[in-house]
């Protein structure tokens, strides 16, 4: 379904698009992010990994919590997003996390990433992408700022296939991910291919 964006300012862009996905049918969602796990696993850039960083799903965001068990051999991390900006925690094997003050699972008992250590993958959640790469989230531009910081080699977004648009309203510093997966088709606007 093709999204109209171009007359929406982004705040009531995110209350309609959050409204549309948790409208989705939780089997539905559940079905599309088990696609998504499978497309991302089969990335080669996931494959191929040292160090991925990857989210807990939050309010309908597509989960792949399944996505941690099938790297092997690549060290998993999550954002701490109530931490110092741009704090990244390592999670360990125990897989236990908390809700912070904006109910955003964050990881329990991982210890810092070292601030000069490179994240091979960055797999970003937002509410919606647009087929350049960028992504509409919930306005605190922490992933942006990560892209941004040089320390990501090579990012991918999630979404779900209905949640993404042609063209999404951005800003200055906004920055796009390298590649789009939703449970229907990867999009890669930069350095890639795109599959349907």
């Amino acid at each position: 379904m093709a999204l109209d964006c171009s007359r929406n300012e982004k705040p009531a862009l995110r209350r309609e698009l959050r409204a549309r996905r948790a409208a989705m049918d939780p089997a539905e969602r559940a079905a599309a992010s088990a696609a998504i796990v499978r497309t991302l696993a089969a990335l080669p850039e996931c494959t191929s990994a040292r160090r991925v960083l990857l989210y807990c799903a939050f309010g309908g965001e597509p989960d792949i919590a399944a996505l941690s068990a099938l790297l092997t051999g690549a060290e998993v991390c999550y954002p701490a997003v109530g931490g110092a900006p741009g704090e990244l925690l390592v999670v360990p094997d125990t897989g236990r996390f908390v809700a912070n003050r904006w109910g955003i699972p964050e990881p329990v008992g991982g210890k810092p990433l070292p601030s000069d250590a490179v994240i091979d993958v960055a797999v970003i959640p937002g509410i919606a992408f647009d087929r350049a790469g960028y992504r509409l989230g919930y306005g605190g531009g922490y992933y942006d700022r990560l892209l941004a910081g040089g320390r990501v080699r090579w990012s991918v977004g999630v979404c779900y296939d209905e949640l993404l648009a042609d063209a999404l309203p951005r800003g200055p510093h906004d920055v796009p991910v390298r590649c789009v997966v939703t449970e229907r088709r990867t999009v890669c606007p930069i350095g890639g291919t795109t599959t349907a």
